[in-house]
This record gives C-alpha cells, sequence and structure tokens, in this order.
C-alpha cells in the first residue's frame, strides 16, 4: 500500500507529460495503480492462499 502511495504521484506526472488529460490524469493515473497492485497481490498470494490442500500442506512440514 505504501508502494501504490509512493508510485501514484509518478504515475499522474506522466501521464500529464504524456497526454492532454491533465484533469483526469489523476483518476488514470488511480485505475493504473490499482491495477497494478492487484495483479502483484493476487501473484504474491497465489502460492498462499489459493494453493490446494495437497500442496498446501506439504509446503507447511
Amino acid at each position: 500500500m505504501i508502494l501504490s502511495a509512493a508510485a501514484l504521484p509518478v504515475v499522474v506526472g506522466v501521464i500529464r507529460r504524456q497526454t492532454h488529460y491533465n484533469r483526469s490524469a489523476p483518476y488514470i493515473a488511480g485505475a493504473i495503480v490499482l491495477v497494478f497492485s492487484v495483479m502483484f497481490s493476487f501473484l504474491g498470494h497465489r502460492h498462499i492462499s489459493f494453493a490446494d490442500g495437497n500442496r498446501a500442506q506439504q509446503s507447511g512440514r
């Protein structure tokens, strides 16, 4: 969450420089950061939370 908050101003600046969406840039940047946060969260928890029962029991030993 801290990394997302730190990345937001950078992404807003990039969007403002590359496009003409000056007023919408914070909303677009928020959506982009949200998508990347969800993807990294899923990939990070994939082996723990979404593992099947046999695989989770083997890694718990």
